[in-house]
C-alpha cells in the first residue's frame, strides 16, 4: 500500500502478516514495524541526518555531528564508540573505534597528496602507500616495500590490467563504445567472463568462464523484464519476470 505521496506505508506478507512504515513531513523514514510487531524508529538532526535509531528491543544507535553536518562520532547498540576527525580540506584523516570502557583502541589514519589523493592509510601496525599516474588515476598500493596490487590503463583511461601481488594479471578488454566486453587470465589466456549489450547500452548478456550464461530482458521503459540463466548444457537455473506499479515500485 502507497500513501499519496507514492511511499510504500503497508506490504502484506505471503503468511497473511502486515509490515508497516511511517514518515515525517520530509519524508524521512521514522517506523518499520515488521509483521510480529517489532517496530524500529529513526529520529533526525535538523540537516535530515539520522542522528538516533532504535530496534525493536530498545537498543539505540545513536550517530553525532560536528556543525558541518560531518559524522563525528558513532554509538552502536553495544555501546562501541566510533570518533572521527577530518583535515582542513573536509577529508578524513583519523578514525579511533574503542569498547564502551574505553578499552581495545584500533586507530586508522590517512595522509594526502597535494591534490588530494589518499597517499597513506595506517592502521593495525600496518600501512599502505598509494601512487598514481600523471592523469591522477591509482598506479599501485603497496606496504613495507612490496606493490599488494599495480593497476594498467588504456588510452581511454579505462582499467586494462590488474596485477596482484603474486604476479597474477587480471585483463579487461572493451569494445568500440569503452563498454567493458570480456575479463581475461592475463596469466593463463582464457576468458573469465563475457559482455553483450543492447543498443540503447543496457547489459544483454554476461557469460561466465565456466559456461554459465545470464540473458537480461528489458521492456519499452527500460526497466528489468526478464532475467534467465543458463547452464552449459542448457539447464535453466534462474528464470525471473520483473512487473511493476505505476510508481516504478518492482511488484
Amino acid at each position: 500500500m502507497l500513501d499519496a505521496w507514492g511511499r510504500i506505508t503497508e506490504i502484506h506478507t505471503p503468511e497473511g502478516g502486515v509490515e508497516r512504515y511511517t514518515y515525517d513531513y520530509a519524508g524521512n523514514i521514522t517506523g518499520a514495524e515488521d509483521a510480529n510487531g517489532g517496530l524500529i524508529t529513526y529520529r533526525y538532526n535538523s540537516l535530515g541526518q539520522v542522528y538516533e535509531i532504535t530496534d525493536q528491543e530498545g537498543n539505540t544507535e545513536s550517530f553525532y555531528c560536528d556543525k558541518e553536518g560531518r559524522r563525528e562520532t558513532h554509538i552502536d547498540r553495544s555501546g562501541n564508540v566510533e570518533r572521527t576527525l577530518y583535515n582542513m580540506d573536509n577529508r578524513l584523516s583519523y578514525q579511533r573505534a574503542e569498547d564502551k570502557q574505553g578499552r581495545n583502541p584500533v586507530v586508522n589514519q590517512y595522509l594526502y597528496y597535494p591534490d588530494g589523493s589518499l597517499k597513506e592509510a595506517s592502521g593495525g601496525g600496518i600501512t599502505y602507500r598509494y601512487e598514481y599516474t600523471e592523469n591522477g588515476l591509482l598506479k599501485s598500493k603497496s606496504s613495507a616495500g612490496k606493490t599488494l596490487l599495480a593497476y594498467g590503463y588504456d588510452k581511454n583511461r579505462s582499467l586494462s590490467s590488474l596485477t596482484d601481488v603474486t604476479g597474477k594479471t587480471i585483463r579487461y578488454v572493451y569494445d568500440a563504445m569503452d563498454r567493458l566486453k570480456r575479463v581475461e587470465d592475463g596469466t593463463q589466456g582464457p576468458a573469465l567472463a563475457g559482455y553483450e549489450y543492447t543498443d540503447s547500452g543496457r547489459l544483454r548478456v554476461l557469460e561466465y568462464g565456466n559456461g554459465v550464461r545470464s540473458e537480461y530482458r528489458y521492456g519499452d521503459d527500460g526497466m528489468p523484464s526478464g532475467l534467465v540463466t543458463v547452464t552449459p548444457t542448457g539447464e535453466v537455473v534462474l528464470n525471473y519476470d520483473y512487473a511493476y506499479d505505476g510508481n516504478g515500485n518492482c511488484t
